[in-house]
């Protein structure tokens, strides 16, 4: 997992007294706002997949960090003239002829618990802290008091936009 229940506790020193609390909604949450910037889930799948066929000699993968290729086939044709480059097929010699879904591949992507980026996690757990900050009845406001001049509250509204742009050389660009 991206991060968990224990790594946000670690992190924000929260440690809830009862049971029933909300930690597990912002760490998923947190997680989710994470895959949806990035356009794929970074933690290590295997998946099999199948594409449209274009009539070039590349096929882009919908996922970054892919650590191996189990197979290609083109028309229900095993072919092994490919290699990989980052998140694509290339084809040595030929091409991914046009087709509906008339290309599968098998592949594995994606970072373990032991490898994932420390951005990556970073960017979860600070998101999950402030859904957390957000829970503990601070949505939005914040106030200050300045002597001789009395007091001012502000008005936030969360995005999660500075938080992302760290991971943003992880992002699935196409």
């Amino acid at each position: 997992m991206l991060i968990t229940v224990e790594d946000l506790q670690k992190f924000t020193s929260v440690i809830p007294d009862d049971e029933y609390d909300l930690q597990d909604i912002y760490v998923g949450s947190a997680i989710d706002a994470v895959v949806n910037y990035l356009g794929y889930n970074p933690e290590s799948a295997e998946y099999t997949k199948h594409f449209d066929g274009d009539g070039t000699g590349i096929l882009y993968l919908p996922h970054m960090h892919v650590t191996g290729v189990t197979s290609v086939s083109i028309d229900d044709t095993v072919i092994d003239n490919f290699i990989v480059d980052d998140n694509k097929i290339v084809l040595r010699n030929g091409i991914f002829t046009k087709g509906h879904s008339n290309i599968e591949v098998s592949y594995s992507a994606g970072w373990n618990d032991t490898n994932m980026p420390y951005s990556i996690k970073h960017a979860a757990l600070r998101i999950a802290g402030l859904m957390q900050q957000e829970g503990q009845n601070n949505i939005g406001l914040t106030g200050k008091t300045i002597p001789n001049e009395g007091s001012r509250t502000f008005y936030n509204f969360t995005s999660y936009n500075k938080y992302l742009l760290p991971i943003s050389a992880y992002k699935l660009v196409r």
